[in-house]
């Protein structure tokens, strides 16, 4: 899976004092400091899945991080002073779940 994200400059994983000079540079290293240092593996969103348990037949979710933290990779890809932003370009994978009902990444 690949997502675009955006942020205002400093607050996301690129971190304080992103600059054009960090374009194409990988933020893994600086989104794990910067979880560390908040003490939060949240700060820059809850990765999970959702679907039917074919058991159940009760709607459910499975919260990825784990599988998210050993599965990808976050490059800066866009980085404006004047407009105050900054664009990462993140990409994992995960494992669908065994049933055949939708399941929806959120």
């Amino acid at each position: 899976m690949e997502l675009v994200t955006g942020w205002v400059l400093g607050s996301g994983p690129c971190g304080q004092g992103c600059s054009k000079a960090d374009i194409g540079q990988s933020t893994n290293q600086r989104r794990k400091t910067i979880e560390t240092n908040l003490a939060s593996t949240e700060v820059f969103g809850i990765y999970y899945i959702s679907f039917k348990n074919p058991q159940t037949k009760l709607e459910t979710s499975k919260y990825l991080r784990s599988q998210f933290e050993n599965n990808y990779t976050e490059t800066i890809i866009a980085v404006s002073k004047s407009a105050e932003y900054e664009q990462e370009l993140l990409r994992f994978s995960f494992l669908l779940f065994p049933t055949n009902e939708k399941q929806e990444f959120e």
